[in-house]
């Protein structure tokens, strides 16, 4: 009975941490499931956030005129519709892990110093594999106990 305590123990721990579960709300990268990004006149706060690949991004014009975010992909682009003072939207992070150009389309506003970086998937020197160990180790047994 007293050898089944620590066992016990160690099986309550793991289920509250989620053992074995790949969780994006925050990791040793900087890469998050969810971002939110703050258009003002005329900039983006944060102008370079990390999030995980195909992730939610709000975004809120916490300025006083309409504005929009645009993400420029290879062949394409990633684009809000336009946001009134005071009103969110969300949009879907590009699925692919790599650096993009973000930035308000409307008007001049770009040229006027509304832009940033989003980072997609932390790091990229891992090469495209999105199984990486991201901190968990994987596994169904802890530590070959």
């Amino acid at each position: 009975m007293r050898a089944a305590a620590p066992a016990l123990a160690l099986a309550a721990v793991l289920a509250l941490a989620g053992c074995g579960e790949k969780r994006h709300s925050s990791s040793s990268g900087g890469t998050s499931s969810t971002a939110s990004i703050s258009e003002t006149e005329f900039k983006l706060n944060p102008a370079s956030p990390s999030v995980a690949p195909g992730s939610t991004i709000t975004v809120k014009n916490d300025g006083t005129t309409t504005h929009a975010l645009e993400i420029e992909l290879k062949s394409g682009e990633i684009r809000t519709k336009s946001v009134s003072p005071g009103q969110s939207v969300q949009v879907k992070a590009p699925d692919k892990a790599g650096s993009y150009t973000m930035y308000c389309p409307i008007d001049h506003h770009k040229q006027m110093g509304m832009t940033g970086k989003l980072t997609v998937g932390g790091s990229s020197s891992g090469g495209g594999s999105s199984t990486g160990s991201s901190g968990g180790g994987g596994g169904s047994s802890p530590g070959g106990y």
